[in-house]
């Protein structure tokens, strides 16, 4: 106890080692050329969490760790693709002399030092809301970029491919609230909601590999505000979910516009999607499930965006 209020928590460190050999092929010219990489690190990631409790309805949880998000398999995949461009109609050299993609197994673990801080009451037995707040401050956080190489076999040529970003942050709010309605009478107390809101701004440097490393850009795939909200029913085996969630639009990847030399932005478009579910457990080890998705039909919808007056269209999807 503390000032008469109950506190406990978990104090701790692990250590792990990574040790990766990767291997694959290139394809040049539609010719296999065998590449292998290998990569070896150790990490420390202490952890720090706390709970304050004020009452048995009201805590406090606080919490700081240290935590590392491996590049996928894929995204070490050592192999790229190359394929020579054509020239013009009128013979003319093309921009780019070939076009490339591929993994990079060059990739560092993404790192992220984490703060968080939660309020949390519990009103009733099947009731509970809660705020947090969170700060993550990050290097290294991968995405595909596009960027010129000069080869030299081929000259000019442009490829895409997973980088590691420069130094980030990312901070945020998020508020929740679920609840039975148990207080109402038979079968109707089995309905319940859930809702919840959250709020994030995030931002890195673009990979230092891109001759921008200084230039702060939005995270890519990370929405500025989502909003969740479900019903549900829970009893006599029955277990339904309807379930609406939104996105505030986000950013895609990042693209070299040729005849700017500057990187522009596909951003994707606000989404709203609503999913329903419904189970029944007919007996014991028999359980009947039924889904339904997308039940709104919205398009995922980007574009690409150079600035307030160019933005143009760039897939559709429905």
């Amino acid at each position: 106890a503390l000032g008469g209020i109950d506190v406990d928590g978990t104090l701790g460190v692990r250590i792990v080692n990574t040790d990766g050999t990767y291997s694959g092929f290139s394809r040049v010219d539609g010719q296999p050329v065998a590449q292998v990489a290998r990569q070896n690190y150790v990490d420390v990631l202490p952890s720090f969490l706390s709970r304050f409790r004020f009452s048995p309805q009201l805590q406090m949880r606080l919490a700081y760790t240290q935590t590392r998000t491996r590049p996928g398999f894929g995204q070490l995949n050592p192999s790229l693709n190359i394929t020579r461009n054509n020239p013009g109609p009128d013979g003319s050299p093309p921009l780019y002399a070939a076009f490339g993609s591929g993994g990079n197994p060059d990739l560092k673990p993404l790192t992220s030092k984490n703060y968080d801080a939660t309020l949390e009451y519990y009103f009733s037995e099947n009731g509970s809301a809660s705020i947090a707040a969170f700060y993550r401050d990050l290097d290294g956080f991968i995405s595909n970029y596009t960027r010129d190489v000069i080869d030299p076999v081929y000259g000019r040529i442009q490829i895409n491919r997973p980088e590691n970003a420069g130094k980030g942050r990312i901070k945020g709010v998020e508020a929740s609230v679920q609840t039975f309605f148990d207080f109402l009478p038979g079968w109707l107390s089995g309905f319940g909601a859930q809702a919840n809101v959250t709020y994030l701004d995030g931002t890195n440097a673009l990979p230092l590999a891109l001759g921008e490393g200084a230039r702060q850009v939005k995270l890519t795939g990370l929405s500025k505000w989502a909003y969740n909200l479900t019903a549900f029913y829970e009893k006599h085996g029955i277990s339904a979910r309807l379930s609406y969630n939104r996105r505030s639009e986000f950013v895609t990847s990042y693209n070299r516009n040729a005849n700017e030399e500057q990187y522009a932005g596909e951003l994707t478009r606000p989404i709203s999607r609503l999913d329903f579910s419904l189970s029944y457990d007919f007996m014991p080890g028999l359980t009947l499930v039924g889904n339904v998705s997308n039940i709104l039909g919205k398009p995922f919808n980007n574009y690409r965006y150079y600035n307030e007056t160019q933005y143009f269209p760039r897939d559709l999807r429905i």
